[in-house]
């Protein structure tokens, strides 16, 4: 339990975010550096998950609702086929920052990400505000997001 405590202890809001170095369809790379002066709203997700995919028209709307304010959307899909994501990518015209992680991936296991859909809200330090923020389709979200003023 230790272990699980000292992941919960570094993910704790005002804390530095853990970073990570992923690559998306082009293979292009990002880390946490490139969205320094923007707030980052991330999303874990898989295209077998239920769930998740029922967050993603949400989060389109949301990504259209907030275009060309300080907030980028990232979407970490995992736990999954990369070729089955490049599918769904495709398939569905996905927006915003979609990035592919192996599930090894030491920022999942640094989160200690439970269970998907999972969603995290950094500010434009790359510092945590929330390490399980609400969801998409949340009207609870708007207000988190009024309260940052966007």
């Amino acid at each position: 339990a230790d272990d699980w405590f000292s992941q919960a202890e570094s993910t704790l809001p005002g804390k530095p975010s853990p970073d990570f170095k992923l690559k998306d369809i082009a293979g292009k790379e990002y880390t946490l550096k490139s969205f320094r002066g923007k707030y980052v709203y991330i999303d874990v997700w898989a295209t077998w998950c239920m769930p998740c995919i029922g967050e993603i028209p949400h989060l389109k709307k949301l990504e259209s609702e907030m275009h060309g304010k300080d907030i980028v959307f990232v979407s970490i899909c995992t736990y999954d086929e990369k070729s089955k994501w490049e599918k769904y990518l495709k398939e569905k015209e996905m927006s915003g920052v979609q990035l592919y992680s192996e599930k090894t991936e030491p920022f999942l296991s640094k989160y200690a990400i439970r269970g998907i859909p999972h969603f995290i809200l950094l500010d434009k330090e790359g510092k945590i505000i929330n390490p399980n923020v609400e969801r998409p389709s949340d009207p609870a979200l708007k207000k988190v997001f009024a309260e940052l003023g966007l």
